[in-house]
């Protein structure tokens, strides 16, 4: 997928395992072999899963940004507009030096994925920076899963592919089984201690955009934190919500703000929902305690099918012949071991 002539080179070392890929596959590599023209071959040979890997070093990084803001032709047009622009990306590199250089999070073909974020976030977070970096993290990691998990095969006619008629034959079919398998797996994404993120309207909104297009990606969406009030900017979006503990009239207090539940709920919530006892949890054999949240004080419920049912296969045979076939959008609010959120396609509770 090279377009361009001033493309990254390969490096030797740059990437040691991949290079021993790389002899093993008799493919010569040297000082001027441009990192986008190994990708090209790797396809050629039939290695999507090791193209994909190389690609990493054919993308530019921010110390490449940097590099091109010195260049005196981009310097001769833009001025002190460039000097202001290399100052911020220096201070973001050194900031954040893991997203300087190129990435070394690959998830691979794995199908369950557990990513722990200890070590790289703030709990006690205090001050906008710490809120910022947190927010970063979990954006990064959200990252990791969306990119396996959504699109669709109509949007390969709107990628920049290579104009070798036979590269770009590959790099369509490619693409296309991907999304062809995405479409058929159930997925889920879970979120703990969503708390961390601080509220941070990026990543409230993300979550506001993984809602919209659940249903449409085949996912579900679960966030889980210890105060209800943590899901104030998202209640609107959820359908169910499932409290396991809220042994504060402070949380009940705030549980009747955000959810609008009935003093007959609440009241109940107070007397059953202590969290797990002696003889285990809230209800043995059973679920939580959960709130549906109710629409003219009935309670209502729209069930569109299971999550990869009749009418996601419908959607999937009619939206290539009718560009403009909408897109239902489904919720469902479930919790963790604390107040939590979930959102999902399937069935859905209407608020």
């Amino acid at each position: 997928m090279e377009v361009t002539n001033n493309c990254r080179l390969w490096q030797p070392d740059k990437a040691a395992d991949l290079d021993k890929e790389l002899v093993a596959l008799g493919i010569k590599v040297h000082d001027h072999r441009t990192w986008w023209g190994i990708v090209d071959e790797l396809m050629m040979r039939g290695r999507s899963d090791l193209a994909a890997r190389a690609q990493r070093y054919a993308m530019p990084t921010l110390n490449d940004i940097i590099t091109e803001l010195i260049n005196i032709n981009l310097r001769g047009r833009f001025g002190d507009l460039c000097d202001a622009c290399r100052a911020q990306i220096e201070a973001a590199a050194n900031r954040y030096p893991l997203f300087s250089n190129e990435t070394r999070l690959d998830l691979g073909e794995a199908r369950v994925v557990a990513t722990d974020l200890e070590s790289v976030v703030q709990k006690s977070s205090s001050n906008d920076a710490d809120r910022q970096r947190n927010a970063l993290m979990f954006l990064t990691t959200r990252d990791l899963f969306v990119r396996k998990v959504s699109g669709f095969a109509d949007e390969i006619q709107l990628m920049e592919l290579p104009r070798d008629p036979e590269l770009n034959r590959l790099y369509k079919e490619c693409r296309g089984k991907v999304f062809s398998e995405v479409t058929t797996i159930r997925k889920r994404f879970c979120i703990d201690e969503f708390h961390i993120t601080g509220g941070s309207l990026p990543m409230v909104n993300q979550i506001n955009q993984g809602v919209r297009h659940a249903r449409k990606w085949g996912f579900e969406l679960v966030l889980a934190s210890q105060l209800v009030k943590d899901f104030s900017n998202l209640i609107d979006m959820a359908s169910s919500v499932f409290v396991l503990k809220s042994d504060t009239e402070q949380s009940l207090t705030e549980m009747e703000q955000i959810l609008n539940i009935s003093p007959a709920i609440k009241e109940a919530v107070r007397r059953h929902v202590n969290g797990p006892g002696p003889q285990g949890g809230l209800y043995p054999g059973g679920p939580p305690h959960q709130i549906r949240r109710q629409l003219a004080g009935a309670e209502k419920q729209d069930r569109t099918g299971s999550p990869l049912g009749p009418d996601h296969d419908i959607r999937g045979h009619a939206h290539p012949r009718c560009p403009l076939y909408p897109n239902r959008i489904g919720g469902h609010c479930v919790g963790n071991s604390r107040p939590a959120l979930s959102h999902r396609h399937g069935d859905r509770a209407l608020a």
